[in-house]
């Protein structure tokens, strides 16, 4: 995934971290704890206005606002032939990420600095045991 690093870096830090919903320098949720802590989603001002934005990528990425099961995320900076990030998820269940990718598509305010150039899907096997022999449940 190209990200169009000179657009953002031209935000404020307190817009790049509405964008994330997350603190740029500790990497804390903007609801408040430490970086391990989940943000608090309905955690708000006194005036009433979410302290992570409604569009913020935490928010709209959270397996709870999106109904589905947990993923295991990680990304890594590159740097050629672009900036950008690579992104690799885990989950049980394919659907977890579509469904997730379709809630970040209508109106995650990270995805306008991003451009997608690649994609892949692959299926890892379930472990085996004597009893269950390697990709035995492919099969019937």
């Amino acid at each position: 995934m190209e990200i169009d690093l000179t657009r953002f870096a031209a935000l404020s830090v307190t817009e790049q971290e509405a964008v994330f919903g997350r603190r740029r320098a500790g990497g804390e949720p903007l609801s408040g704890g430490s970086v391990d802590s989940a943000p608090g989603l309905n955690a708000k001002t006194p005036e009433g206005r979410y302290l992570v934005p409604v569009d913020a990528h935490v928010r709209r990425a959270n397996p709870t606002v999106v109904g589905v099961g947990h993923m295991l995320r990680r990304s890594y900076s590159i740097d050629a032939p672009a900036p950008g990030l690579l992104f690799i998820s885990f989950q049980n269940d394919l659907r977890t990420f579509t469904a997730t990718l379709a809630r970040m598509d209508t109106s995650d305010a990270l995805l306008p600095f991003t451009t997608t150039t690649a994609s892949a899907t692959f299926l890892i096997l379930p472990g085996y045991t004597p009893q269950r022999p390697l990709g035995s449940g492919l099969f019937g």
